[in-house]
């Protein structure tokens, strides 16, 4: 098991509170492992570059299979998470108004207990992200492919402004 947080630069700081890279490999011959999960108070984009996640939102009893790039947050109740064998995620994890000022959606339709397909949001661009994850050698290269998207985002979000 794999499970580091890193800090953004200096440039995403204002928009980027961290991000998160959690590995685990599972023994395929056992039954997927499901575990319970808190609420999370902050928006957070997540990348699942190989094995895709399965979601069952607890108040509901609602299922939802987990696209490859989601965009969650905040939530108000407990999940129940299955992992795939090969689980790989990162986690950008917004500051306050950060997926705003990214966005420019107003957070009051973003509220929803389930996740959203991140290319609804950021645009069919964000799933090359998630194949360049694939083909990066290092988690200090995933985190880089994730800063340079996100810069290139912010940059022309100011270049509009």
């Amino acid at each position: 098991m794999f499970l580091q947080f890193y800090k953004p630069q200096d440039a995403l700081k204002e928009i980027i509170n961290n991000f998160m890279i959690n590995q685990i490999d599972f023994d395929p011959s056992q039954p997927k492992a499901s575990f319970p999960f808190p609420p999370l108070p902050e928006h957070c984009l997540f990348f699942y570059p190989y094995d895709c996640m399965e979601v069952e939102y607890q108040s509901t009893n609602k299922q939802q299979k987990l696209g490859s790039c989601i965009v969650v947050g905040p939530q108000t109740q407990k999940l129940t998470i299955t992992m795939g064998y090969h689980h790989l995620v990162i986690k950008v994890g917004f500051q306050p108004g950060g997926l705003y000022r990214l966005l420019g959606i107003p957070m009051q339709h973003l509220l929803r207990p389930e996740a959203f397909e991140a290319s609804q949001l950021f645009g069919n661009d964000i799933l090359e992200i998630n194949e360049k994850l694939r083909e990066a050698n290092s988690f200090v290269a995933m985190i880089m492919i994730i800063e340079t998207y996100l810069l290139l985002k912010l940059k022309k979000l100011k270049q509009q402004g």
